[in-house]
């Protein structure tokens, strides 16, 4: 079987326990519970045998089971921020999705694609120290899952309102595009505009004043529907009450950086960008929004607003270290299911920023 990485790509676990914070924690397959329940692990690990460390959840797909939250957190999470059941047991007898985080398995009429979430809180860090991807990928693809890998074949990919390519054209213009990107070397705007230009190269000629716009227009929105769950969601755990609350005090930063003297990134995180760009075409993420330039328009506004609210020295550019802190963070906003439904229906303002990155 071909497995394709992106170029350059590491990844180990760093123990920050962010990915067992905030995410839905399943389903879990039944056999898993049956397991763990045979093994003790009630007895075994006292906050388990407080409470029922499971729930059973009525969704559109009939029951399922969920690991239980504690302050938002798994009921198996240490305060070390290590995993009470791999200690104990091992990773094998983890949930399915908790072995394979934060590794992104896609099949593709070219074979298999393996890559590291953008949302995964260490992904800077493991993109400095962590082992090369293509050493991990056998044990990756072993990992026993309930649900089958996704498979990426739509008969049409589109690449902006209008213009799409057959799935094997897409497949010849994905590899260019990848080529290109690989030797590229500037901001994500640039490195975006290497894509339209691949893809597009007939388009309008970029805008910066309507870059822009849509960049505050979708801060206004996103802005709009946070001030509404915080005062309506009152009875939400406390530690997703304190999440939405920094995510508004990130969007505050960006709204009011927008306006003044905003910083540069380095080049370190450029190459951060750069590689985090890759990793989501080469995943088939890009496509989430039902089109490449609105997953593309996605990503520039994250990496904007991360850039407008990063902290740090203003004399200085921001680091890699610092943006990614915040774009960890907005990526795990921008899945979230209400706020797909809402990014869906900005889908113009995602295509302005493609098309007007410049």
């Amino acid at each position: 079987m071909d497995v394709a990485v992106p170029a350059g790509a590491r990844w180990s676990c760093h123990a920050c326990g962010a990915c067992c914070r905030l995410f839905q924690l399943g389903p879990v397959a039944p056999a898993v519970i049956a397991d763990l329940e045979q093994r003790g692990v009630a007895e075994a690990w006292a906050p388990a045998g407080s409470a029922p460390w499971y729930e059973r959840r009525q969704t559109p797909n009939g029951p399922a089971f969920y690991l239980r939250k504690v302050d938002g957190a798994c009921v198996f999470l240490q305060p070390d921020t290590y995993c009470a059941v791999h200690r104990l047991y091992g990773a094998s007898a983890k949930p399915d999705f908790c072995q394979e985080f934060p590794f992104q398995v896609t099949h593709d009429p070219n074979g298999t694609v393996v890559t590291a979430r953008g949302e995964c809180a260490g992904f800077y860090a493991s993109s400095v120290d962590g082992e090369p991807l293509e050493g991990q990928v056998a044990e990756v693809l072993a990992i026993p899952r309930t649900r089958p890998i996704p498979r990426f074949a739509p008969q049409q990919v589109e690449l902006i309102p209008g213009r799409s390519l057959p799935l094997n054209d897409w497949m010849d213009a994905e590899a260019r595009v990848l080529a290109a990107l690989n030797a590229a070397d500037g901001s994500p705007a640039a490195t975006v505009a290497v894509v339209r230009h691949a893809l597009v190269s007939e388009g309008p000629p970029p805008d910066p004043a309507r870059f822009t716009l849509a960049t505050r227009a979708l801060l206004h929105t996103l802005g709009l529907v946070l001030d509404h769950v915080l005062s309506t969601e009152t009875n939400a755990p406390a530690a997703e009450a304190r999440f939405t609350a920094e995510l508004r005090e990130v969007l505050r930063r960006a709204e009011l950086a927008i306006h003044g003297t905003t910083r540069p990134l380095s080049a370190d995180a450029n190459r951060h960008l750069n590689l985090l760009l890759r990793s989501a075409i080469l995943s088939k993420s890009v496509h989430a929004l039902g089109g490449v330039s609105y997953g593309l328009g996605l990503f520039l506004f994250n990496t904007e607003l991360a850039r407008l609210a990063a902290g740090g020295d203003a004399s200085q550019p921001v680091s890699a270290r610092e943006h990614s802190d915040v774009y960890t963070r907005l990526c795990r906003l921008t899945l979230n299911t209400t706020i797909h439904q809402v990014l869906l229906k900005a889908r113009p303002a995602l295509l302005d920023l493609f098309l007007h990155a410049a």
